[in-house]
């Protein structure tokens, strides 16, 4: 038996429901035919066909013919199914997995902006300029105090007129010289809520490797997550540069 001539034999429809009646019990070419609005030949000519795609065997018994289910041949070909349906088992349920999480990925998308620099300065260089108040109005915005672990902070821009205008503020979370810093980042857009600012600072040879993350972005800003992740997004990118390029000078 050959799986391509038991599919062939399973092709037709009405082989295939010939197949059902052989199920309940062993019948004969007649009371096939009975069973089918179509002529003893065109029966006939059915059961060759599943004859020879090893599904049914059959023997004369007078002037007739016994025919009976073979369930070896047919059980080969639920297991040669049976595999792709496994396979599209494992793909559906992977599928249903990313549809379940696409939300959460999203919101993931638009909620942590990750940025990685190097410098040619060692960590302690880069820690001062995250954390002295002179040195941060250089290549980010003033402060009016050094961040110090525990303190609440704010950074400002002057207006036109001369007036500072507070621009960023939070709280000192983490201070860990020259490692790792933490605090929160608000800003007029986030409408009272906090994100989430993390420097860390890795000595490499020669330098600084330095990995920003800023997170709770989407939670803060709601509806305009995206566009304000954009916004923030590009902003650090033009703060890194500038940081890197007042590192190696020293800030002068």
């Amino acid at each position: 038996m050959s799986l391509q001539g038991a599919f062939r034999a399973l092709a037709d429809p009405t082989r295939r429901e010939i197949l059902v009646l052989l199920t309940n019990r062993d019948m004969t070419v007649s009371e096939v035919c009975s069973r089918f609005e179509i002529t003893r030949t065109a029966v006939k000519k059915h059961l060759t066909i599943l004859e020879e795609g090893g599904l049914v065997t059959a023997w004369p018994q007078g002037r007739d013919r016994i025919n009976r289910l073979s369930p070896e041949p047919l059980q080969a070909v639920s297991d040669w199914v049976g595999f792709f349906s496994q396979f599209w088992d494992g793909r559906l349920d992977a599928l249903q997995d990313a549809i379940r999480n696409e939300p959460n990925r999203k919101k993931q998308m638009n909620d942590m902006i990750v940025k990685t620099a190097y410098f040619d300065v060692p960590p302690e260089t880069v820690w001062t300029f995250l954390t002295d108040k002179d040195k941060l109005g250089i290549w980010f915005h003033p402060a009016k105090a050094n961040l110090v672990g525990g303190e609440a902070f704010e950074c400002y821009r002057t207006a036109d007129d001369g007036a500072k205008v507070r621009q960023i503020w939070g709280k000192v979370l983490v201070a860990e010289a020259p490692t790792r810093l933490v605090h929160t980042f608000e800003i007029a857009p986030f409408n009272g809520k906090e994100t989430r600012v993390e420097w860390e600072l890795e000595a490499v040879r020669g330098g600084t490797r330095l990995t920003l993350t800023h997170s709770g972005i989407a939670d803060a800003a709601g509806e305009t997550s995206l566009p304000l992740v954009m916004a923030l997004d590009s902003g650090w990118d033009e703060h890194i540069r500038s940081l890197r390029n007042q590192a190696k000078g020293g800030g002068q």
